[in-house]
């Protein structure tokens, strides 16, 4: 088994960039002084720093299906 690949709290964007290139990863754990996890960042966040989608894109593009997705998982739940 591997070791987790993480950076610390401190740790830069530009850091960020170079661990998961480096590793060919897309999710690296964010640990404390104590290597206790306390965040994840994904390649989806590094991504959203550079790319910002306008409010209700997801709605618009895809027709509102992702509201009909939730409300009905939301009423087989309750």
């Amino acid at each position: 088994m591997m070791p987790a690949i993480t950076c610390t709290q401190d740790a830069t964007l530009g850091d960020v960039i170079n661990i998961m290139c480096i590793n060919r990863i897309h999710r690296i754990h964010v640990v404390d002084t104590a290597y206790q996890v306390v965040g994840v960042i994904t390649l989806c966040d590094v991504i959203s720093c550079f790319i910002v989608e306008p409010p209700d894109f997801a709605d618009k593009y895809f027709n509102g299906i992702f509201k009909s997705i939730l409300a009905s998982h939301a009423s087989s739940v309750n």
